[in-house]
């Protein structure tokens, strides 16, 4: 029993002893929690903006047949890149040239018969100073080269006519484009009462419209007053696919009236087509970039967290303590933030880790 007294007492003396060590050596014997950390600095920022759109027709060519006629010559196929200029079909000349040769013939005689006339009035103007003939014959056969001079302008308009009936024989592309679908065969006659038979769609350029809501319409004509919008913002569109298009476009048209449906207006961009890989009807979404990048601090948006007083971040001193900062957020770009309050240049933040830390407690940071 006498034992038994000696060892309690030792080894309560002991847990006394072990309960009396300082707090704070004990926390450090505890390891501090590791966590990824960024360094704040400035870094360019460009404001960026996305609108749904869809692809329009810039230019169209409706064609159809200025003369009556065979179809001898059918020189493109639909679908195919034609360019101004170029002859699509070919209506049989021949009885155009046939005209044509009667209309020289005409114009030949009007002139024959023109020359005479006025050497007969020439020589009239003599003969009634000489008293042969009366003013009044005199005047007859002024009238009659007066007719002469008409006819042959007359000769001359048909002529002239048959030449541009001739021309038109060739029914040409106006526009650089593609050819549409259509129905005209090889020895088919056509003429004007058919209406249109083929239609060129321009491809060398493009155009997309997008509605701009009416607020950011005001910001935008703000920014817009004294500077062109090449000036002003980089456009480009992103294709169906998710890649943006390699050429840029230019704001072409700003509508002068918000819809009273929804408030929005009309912008139009054109976008250079050299390829033909936009057409028409395509849902594609216009993107702005500013030209003129500010700098500003962005962390990601994961190292953002919340309590009853606002957003925070845990920043790390210089003694490897994590401390909170409150932080006021700016635009969200993808997966960062900007932050317009709370952080300074040189500051360190947990962007991982941080769900086991606890403010003003040490941190280990990451290698």
């Amino acid at each position: 029993m006498s034992v038994m007294k000696f060892v309690v007492p030792s080894f309560a003396f002991l847990l006394l002893i072990g309960c009396s060590e300082p707090a704070e050596q004990v926390a450090s014997k505890i390891a501090a929690p590791e966590v990824e950390v960024q360094e704040i600095a400035l870094i360019e920022h460009g404001v960026s903006n996305r609108w749904p759109g869809k692809t329009q027709i810039l230019d169209k060519a409706e064609l159809s047949s200025q003369v009556r006629g065979i179809v001898i010559k059918n020189n493109f196929k639909e679908g195919s890149v034609v360019k101004r200029g170029d002859v699509l079909i070919e209506i049989d000349p021949e009885p155009i040239l046939a005209k044509l040769a009667t209309n020289k013939a005409d114009v030949a005689r009007a002139q024959i018969e023109l020359d005479l006339a006025e050497k007969t009035f020439k020589a009239s103007q003599r003969l009634v100073e000489e008293k042969v003939i009366s003013e009044l014959d005199a005047d007859k056969i002024k009238a009659d080269t007066d007719i002469a001079k008409v006819e042959l302008l007359t000769a001359q308009s048909e002529l002239l006519k048959t030449e541009l009936r001739l021309k038109q024989a060739k029914i040409v592309s106006p526009i650089d484009g593609v050819v549409g679908l259509n129905d005209i065969n090889i020895g088919e006659i056509i003429g004007p009462l058919k209406g249109n038979i083929i239609e060129v769609i321009a491809n060398d350029k493009i155009e997309v419209y997008v509605l701009i809501d009416h607020k950011e319409h005001f910001q935008n004509m703000l920014v817009l007053k004294d500077k062109a919008p090449e000036e002003v913002r980089s456009i480009h569109i992103e294709l169906p696919n998710g890649d943006v298009y390699e050429h840029e476009g230019l704001l072409d048209y700003i509508g002068t009236e918000a819809s009273e449906e929804s408030g929005y207006i009309s912008y139009r961009v054109v976008f250079p087509n050299p390829d033909g890989l936009l057409v028409a009807g395509q849902n594609v979404y216009i993107i702005g970039r500013d030209i003129e990048k500010i700098h500003v601090i962005k962390i990601p948006m994961s190292a953002v967290q919340q309590d009853q007083a606002g957003r925070y971040v845990l920043i790390v001193n210089e003694a490897n303590v994590a401390e909170k900062s409150y932080v006021d957020l700016g635009a969200v770009d993808a997966s960062n933030v900007i932050i317009t309050k709370g952080l300074n240049v040189g500051d360190t933040i947990i962007t991982a880790g941080f769900l086991s830390v606890k403010v003003n407690q040490p941190v280990s940071v990451a290698k």
